[in-house]
């Protein structure tokens, strides 16, 4: 890196600072007291500015799986294969990037189970103009509500094999999630069902969206039985075809496995005013309201695991629903 390079990016680091403490409304006790829960710890490491924005090839991405990795391997996880990081190659304006997945696994898959894949995308947009884009909800929340999520399927095991997919690269075209289902045909063919999780924390109607029954109706039952909670209010929607922006079926990672012919269920939150902005800070982010998200979403697993036979057998690969854009 040259002295220019370098002043840039001493430049933009101040800069970060200054815009990360002028965003904040909130005492550093009141931070510190947001933070009491695992998974508020992970969301505010995730979003910090030590991260930068966890872009594709950049240093923030590799610290970002750097902790996944240990957070997964306390939480009891293995790889699903010899290692945890599965990179690609792909090919963004003019330049070839590296991109890397993180897989892991309660134990090795059994080769006669069907399997359901936890998914969220770690990446998001890195810093621009001096500015960093902190992704806290897109999608850090994603990420903690997994890891969570991780933790207490090791203290109450699924019946049906469960492996979790951090996919790299959503932001670009969901590069990660479509290698993952190119690279990994076995475990592929096994999967019965795809949960992806891509903007779970900021409930700030105390609404959250599931999409994804409309193309498979067996998981209305799925989705009906998740237990109420006055806290928080589950619709089902943002998936019917010829609705433009309003159908999400192609706009996050479970589009790659919807392509295969694999039915998703897929939780997210409606765009808000920091959506792919620099305000999207962990700060922002109500820790009771979250931790409701990631209980409704360990019901869905749950529920969803006592009902997979009962979900349609593949049969081959479905027609794209559309080109794929990001949430």
């Amino acid at each position: 890196m040259n002295g220019a390079g370098q002043g840039n990016q001493i430049r933009s680091f101040l800069f970060g600072l200054c815009l990360l403490a002028g965003s904040l409304s909130v005492s550093a006790q009141e931070v510190a007291e947001q933070q009491q829960t695992p998974a508020m710890r992970d969301l505010y490491h995730l979003s910090s500015l030590q991260m930068a924005g966890r872009k594709t090839g950049s240093a923030g991405s590799e610290l970002a799986r750097q902790y996944l990795i240990s957070r997964l391997t306390d939480a009891g996880w293995k790889p699903c294969g010899e290692q945890w990081e599965q990179r690609f190659q792909f090919q963004a304006n003019g330049q070839m990037l590296t991109g890397t997945n993180v897989l892991a696994c309660q134990s090795p898959l059994p080769a006669d189970q069907q399997v359901i894949v936890l998914s969220a995308h770690y990446d998001h947009l890195g810093a621009h103009h001096e500015k960093v884009f902190f992704g806290a909800d897109d999608n850090a929340s994603g990420v903690a509500a997994l890891l969570e999520i991780a933790s207490r399927l090791k203290q109450v095991p699924s019946l049906h094999p469960v492996a979790m997919a951090f996919f790299d690269a959503e932001e670009m075209g969901l590069r990660g999630s479509h290698m993952f289902v190119k690279d990994n045909p076995e475990l592929v063919r096994q999967t019965a069902l795809n949960i992806n999780l891509d903007m779970v924390g900021r409930a700030d109607k105390d609404e959250l969206y599931v999409a994804g029954t409309h193309h498979t109706p067996a998981l209305k039952e799925v989705v009906q039985a998740i237990p109420a909670n006055p806290a928080l209010r589950l619709t089902a929607g943002h998936d019917l075809p010829g609705t433009g922006q309003d159908d999400w079926t192609s706009q996050s990672d479970h589009f790659a496995f919807h392509r295969a012919g694999i039915p998703f269920l897929y939780f997210g939150v409606e765009d808000h005013a920091d959506y792919h902005q620099p305000g999207d800070v962990a700060e922002k982010i109500k820790p009771a309201r979250f931790m409701a998200v990631i209980d409704l979403i360990e019901q869905a697993l749950r529920q969803a695991d006592q009902r997979l036979s009962s979900l349609p057998v593949r049969q081959s690969t479905v027609a794209a629903a559309g080109s794929a854009t990001t949430h």
